[in-house]
């Protein structure tokens, strides 16, 4: 339904109350990304990443998205690779 500043104050509630549940940072980093909020998601899913490299697969690649729209081709890459 696109509502996103609602979702991203649920998620935000989420990360609130339990900062090591990750699922919180991923959906505000989805959020920050479909709004262009490039940086704000890479900051989101950054912090995924160092809590759990398990994930690197998916959560890599949406970071690498927000890269390629900021131009970072370099980094982009770094996550691709």
């Amino acid at each position: 339904m696109r509502q996103i500043e609602k979702s991203k104050r649920d998620f935000q509630t989420a990360v609130e109350l339990d900062p090591k549940k990750l699922s919180g940072y991923i959906g505000l980093g989805d959020c920050n990304r479909i709004e262009g909020e490039f940086l704000t998601a890479i900051q989101n899913y950054t912090i995924v990443l160092q809590q759990d490299a398990s994930v690197f697969e998916i959560i890599g690649l949406k970071r690498a998205i927000c890269y390629i729209e900021l131009k970072q081709y370099n980094l982009a890459e770094n996550d691709i690779n």
